[in-house]
């Protein structure tokens, strides 16, 4: 009886239709540091320096954008063990603010947050492709082609984007350590004047370390990213703050390796004045095997494409398993076992914002709503800790680092406002826009009968066309795997 009772819970699991735990310690790592290492260290040391204005200055606020990353780091790994279900900060603020402050946040995430850094990523690829001199709408199609295929890689299989995204970060490591020991050699033979006297020069205001610190997060950017995956994750409370920690730990190293070589080799204008700061350092220091950078950035672009498509698609997947988007987009392949609904979903929004916005006025934009978001997120962890104190945490970092992150964002959104009142306003004003939509959309339950048919048939319709089903949700199991939280916290 018992073999019987084993064989029916093993043809169960076999039937059992959800995205699958494949991802290992060393593919979480692979995601965090292949996003974080994008376009960002190629190009963000100009629009730093451009801020501040001298080499000593940038340094301190690369440093200290790692610091942050680091202590933000751990709080996410607190929530994402406290709350093992997919979707990172929308599912955390939704938790604890309830579902109208919960869909503003995937407002914001599913047309700025996602899509503007995926668009971007893809016309930076393809103008390091075309070494910087590209025909502006063949730099397009290449870009579109790129986030094409890669989507295409993620529909298919998601341990193959898992492993070509453990190659692609090995390739980007390899380039940036190719720049530092070249520039660890110049300084060695004595050649350091552009690092002293290196904070002459400086200029420090709000508004230059504002922005000087939101280049600095564009390129540290996707350090948050595997809270996203983490229901398909293996052992998640072991792996999570693990993948962080190491994943962390190695970019901030390289990051201010790296730029002590760019500063070390090239003067604060020769960067200012640079389109491509890791070009420029190759032209001046590799000879001949420069043409090799270009090569080496477009990899490193094209391995944070796959991380973000990878890893994002899922908040669009929890968003409507959690009934705050369109049902179509909670289903996932039958064939496959992968979000295939939502990754096309991402792959349209992302073609339709590189073919027909101005990417960089985006992104201008995508520094002060992401800070809003983490600001909500960290504010959600306190709230959590204050209302559901019985909640496991097989991690709990120590109140001050939550309180530090929490009153850093809140400066940082406050002095954009003050400095940037234009911009702000913009991306508070679209922020706003959400919340009629979620009335219309999500709130109103009791829609007229004629419309539920439609959207049913379509529902079903797509279903057919794309070979869909409604899958069940690993993070279920993730929660009964640990322990429950005390019986008074649940009958709230």
């Amino acid at each position: 009886m018992a073999s019987e009772g084993s064989q029916q819970q093993q043809q169960q699991q076999q039937q059992r239709v959800a995205l699958k735990k494949e991802l290992t310690l060393m593919h979480g790592v692979a995601v965090i540091v292949g996003i974080i290492i994008g376009s960002g260290i190629f190009l963000s040391p100009v629009g730093v320096i451009r801020e501040v204005k001298s080499v000593g200055a940038s340094l301190c606020i690369w440093a200290a954008s790692g610091v942050f990353s680091i202590l933000g780091a751990l709080c996410y790994a607190e929530l994402g063990v406290a709350i093992p279900k997919s979707g990172g900060e929308y599912i955390y603020i939704k938790e604890a603010f309830g579902p109208l402050i919960g869909f503003l946040t995937l407002w914001t995430i599913f047309f700025m947050v996602c899509a503007v850094p995926t668009a971007a990523s893809a016309l930076i690829f393809a103008e390091y492709k075309t070494a910087c001199m590209p025909d502006g709408w063949a730099a397009k199609l290449l870009g579109a082609c790129a986030i094409s295929l890669l989507t295409a890689i993620n529909c298919i299989n998601v341990k193959w984007a898992a492993k070509t995204q453990i190659i692609f970060t090995g390739c980007k490591l390899l380039a940036l350590v190719i720049i530092i020991i070249l520039g660890f050699i110049h300084v060695g033979k004595g050649y350091s004047n552009n690092l002293q006297d290196a904070f002459e020069g400086s200029d420090i205001n709000g508004k230059t370390l504002a922005f000087g610190f939101y280049a600095g997060f564009w390129a540290y950017g996707g350090w948050n990213y595997l809270n996203f995956l983490i229901e398909e994750l293996q052992n998640p409370y072991r792996n999570l703050p693990l993948a962080i920690v190491i994943s962390i730990t190695i970019v901030t190293a390289v990051y201010l390796l790296a730029n002590v070589a760019y500063a070390a080799v090239l003067s604060p204008e020769q960067i200012i004045s640079s389109n491509a700061v890791a070009i420029t350092f190759a032209n001046d220091k590799m000879g001949p095997a420069a043409f090799l950078m270009p090569l080496f950035v477009a990899i490193s672009v094209f391995g944070a494409i796959n991380g973000g498509t990878m890893s994002i698609s899922r908040v669009f997947y929890v968003g409507a398993r959690e009934g705050q988007l369109p049902e179509f987009l909670a289903m996932i392949s039958y064939k496959q076992l992968t979000p295939l609904p939502s990754l096309i979903v991402m792959l349209i929004i992302s073609l339709a914002l590189l073919f027909l916005a101005d990417i960089w006025t985006l992104i201008n934009l995508l520094g002060f709503a992401f800070n809003i978001i983490l600001t909500l997120t960290m504010s959600s962890l306190l709230y959590l800790r204050y209302s559901r104190p019985n909640l496991h945490r097989p991690i709990k970092i120590p109140l001050p680092i939550p309180v530090f992150v929490l009153l850093w964002c809140f400066g940082l959104v406050a002095m954009t406002i003050y400095q940037a009142p234009d911009q702000s306003l913009k991306c508070l004003g679209f922020i706003a826009v959400g919340i009629p939509v979620y009335f219309l959309c999500v709130a109103w339950e009791r829609k007229p009968a004629s419309f539920q048919r439609r959207y049913h048939g379509l529902t079903l319709a797509l279903q057919k066309v794309f070979m869909v089903v409604t899958g069940e949700t690993q993070a279920d199991e993730d929660q009964e795997a640990a322990p429950k939280e005390d019986a008074a916290i649940k009958s709230e």
